[in-house]
This record gives structure tokens, sequence and C-alpha cells, in this order.
């Protein structure tokens, strides 16, 4: 007789719930080309970081120089490291 351990499966171990966020940011419409471009490029950076699952930008359609943006963390933790980070503190000014 033998005797066998399992392993625990994927789906018997416990994870935390992913971290959801939205944020509306309001610049001058004057500089809604310059923001655009500066969000889209951050976007692409964001989107490697660790624990980023989903890193969206748009534009508002009906209010110039308005974006939002649409976070998906894996956890807290991630989302705080991103927030604390040189590249989003410049980038928030």
């Amino acid at each position: 007789m033998a005797d066998i351990t399992a392993s625990p499966s994927d789906a018997d171990v416990q994870h935390p719930p992913p971290v959801v966020q939205y944020v509306y940011l309001e610049s001058d419409p004057a500089r809604r080309s310059e923001m655009s471009s500066l969000l889209i490029a951050s976007a692409a950076k964001v989107g490697t970081e660790p624990g980023c699952i989903k890193y969206r930008v748009s534009a508002d359609m009906t209010k110039p120089g308005a974006f939002h943006l649409f976070e998906h963390w894996r956890t807290e933790e991630d989302l705080g490291r991103h927030e604390s980070s040189p590249q989003t503190r410049e980038m928030l000014g």
C-alpha cells in the first residue's frame, strides 16, 4: 500500500480578490493632445508592472481635457506599489 498525498489544486488555494480602480482626470482642454499622448505612453509602461492585469485610458468624448483610467490589479499591494512609484507621482504632479 502506498501513501499518496495530493497537492492542492489552484481551485483549492485561496487567492485575494483582484483590485479594480477607476480614476477621473481633468486637464486643460487646450493641452488635450499632449495629455492624451502622455497617458497613452504611461499606460504602456504601467501595463508591464508586476500585478497589473489591465490598465486602460479613455478620453472623455463629451468633456475636452477629461480622461478615464480603468485599472485592474492582482492585489492591493501591487496597486500600492504602482501608486508610490516615481513615474506615477511625477505624472500626477
